[in-house]
């Protein structure tokens, strides 16, 4: 069942405190988009204009590396949290036609294992690339 247009607009007008605060805080996440967006490139143009290239590569090197372990570490155990309820819902649904559906132990550590692994992969491939490209030429894709 669909809910009419009318009654979504009635409700933002009958709501009016929560219907600002929701617009105020999607400017503010917005904003704060904006202003880290604003500081990459002031932080970026600083350091290509100091000519102090070091900090540039090794800069982009270190957050390559972080941002790709985190992120799959994230991604990674937050699939594995999920498989409880996708496997309880799988055999609540299935379950007289798989009478013996259960998450081993076993399972669990291998999921753990390729979050691990890919995680690792991720990070140190960039890096590598990042470590063998020379500076002159790393700041001329920079800029």
């Amino acid at each position: 069942m669909k809910i009419p247009f009318s009654y979504i607009l009635r409700n933002l007008w009958t709501r009016r405190l929560t219907t600002a605060l929701t617009a105020g805080g999607m400017a503010l996440v917005v904003f704060v988009f904006a202003a880290v967006l604003m500081l990459d490139a002031g932080l970026r143009k600083t350091l290509v204009a100091t000519g102090s290239a070091d900090n540039v590569i090794l800069l982009r090197q270190g957050v390559q590396t972080e941002k790709s372990l985190c992120l799959t570490l994230l991604g990674g155990l937050l699939g594995i949290a999920l498989s409880f309820p996708v496997i309880a819902t799988f055999k609540s649904l299935i379950g007289t036609i798989f009478p013996v559906f259960r998450l081993s132990q076993e399972t669990l550590w291998w999921q753990l294992g390729a979050v691990i692994f890919v995680g690792v992969l991720a990070a140190i491939l960039p890096a590598i690339r990042s470590a063998r490209i020379r500076i002159v030429d790393g700041l001329r894709h920079v800029a």
